[in-house]
């Protein structure tokens, strides 16, 4: 069964692993780059903590010290690819990150 969300003008495709744009713009994710969006994606608007981020993603383990912000850096890098503005990834100081998506822009 194929899994998809349908986000503000983006498909995430679970199994495929890829998101792709309106103009059909298709990019493919790793896994724990599609893990943390997804998790992002379900807390829209909400901060979430860098350890519960860890806890859900990397079972508490990071392979690496800066693998957190790496995915957090290829997810910025994907949202500006497909040309989407209008969502960000916003780094809450000391605690986390959350997704947020422009007033208005919501599709």
């Amino acid at each position: 069964m194929n899994h998809t969300i349908d986000f503000s003008g983006l498909l995430i495709d679970t199994n495929s692993r890829t998101i792709t744009n309106q103009q059909g713009n298709r990019i493919a994710l790793r896994p724990q780059v599609l893990s943390v969006l997804c998790l992002l994606v379900e807390n829209l608007g909400t901060p979430i903590t860098k350890e519960h981020i860890i806890d859900v993603c990397w079972d508490g383990e990071l392979s690496s010290p800066h693998a957190l912000a790496n995915v957090i850096y290829n997810l910025r890098n994907v949202f500006a690819r497909l040309r989407t503005p209008h969502i960000q990834i916003i780094t809450v100081t000391k605690f986390g990150y959350a997704l947020s998506i422009k007033e208005g822009e919501l599709v």
